[in-house]
């Protein structure tokens, strides 16, 4: 679980990366970023109901995400407020083409 400093979430947080941030696309998610004042990154995932309509699901999404996010990339990123927004192509993916998508992201992006 990622302790609290390193996750979104004030909603003028979200709306600020939403409307400054920049944007990334893969077959699972889609990604908004945009640099912060912190010296760690800050994750914020996001699953609509249209996307997921079972609260369970939406929370399964969300947990992977986050524990790859935690074990892989957590002390790597700095400096950066991220949104994940979950596609539904996320549900069928497994943990290694999700881990392939965050590390092209980060690569092509971010590193």
């Amino acid at each position: 679980m990622l302790a609290r400093k390193y996750r979104l979430f004030k909603e003028e947080d979200y709306k600020q990366a939403y409307k400054k941030g920049k944007f990334f696309s893969t077959p699972y998610f889609n990604i908004k970023y945009s640099p912060n004042c912190l010296g760690h990154a800050r994750l914020g995932i996001v699953v609509s109901k249209r996307t997921l309509p079972k609260a369970v699901d939406r929370n399964k999404q969300k947990r992977r995400v986050r524990a790859i996010w935690g074990k892989n990339w957590q002390e790597t990123v700095k400096k950066y407020d991220i949104i994940i927004l979950i596609k539904h192509g996320c549900v069928s993916a497994t943990e290694e083409q999700l881990q392939t998508a965050i590390k092209r992201f980060l690569h092509e992006k971010v590193l």
